[in-house]
């Protein structure tokens, strides 16, 4: 198995199915448009952080959380034959509990 580590503030997440983590009546899940739509994902490796006057801010996110984010964010990477996605930090717009 292939190990994938993310650099800096970027998350390796497992996009899920909406179903799969939340109601249909979430207001996460609502959109307005196609370039508003917004992604659920389970996050399996998270980066360092990134540096912010020369000291690192570590990352408010961690493996195993449910985060959401706009579907123009990710970056699609095959490992192991399983599609993932890379998504900064900056990007999450919040996390389901």
């Amino acid at each position: 198995m292939a190990k994938f580590q993310p650099t800096f503030d970027n998350l390796l997440v497992e996009i899920l199915e909406p179903s799969s983590s939340s109601s249909s009546a979430s207001p996460l899940r609502v959109s307005q448009g196609d370039d508003k739509r917004t992604e659920e994902g389970k996050v399996i490796a998270i980066g360092p952080g990134h540096f912010e006057d020369g000291k690192l801010v570590p990352m408010g996110v961690k493996v195993g959380d449910i985060v959401v984010f706009p579907t123009y964010a990710k970056t699609i990477v095959l490992i192991d034959g399983l599609m993932r996605a890379v998504v900064p930090e900056k990007e999450v717009v919040g996390t389901i509990k």
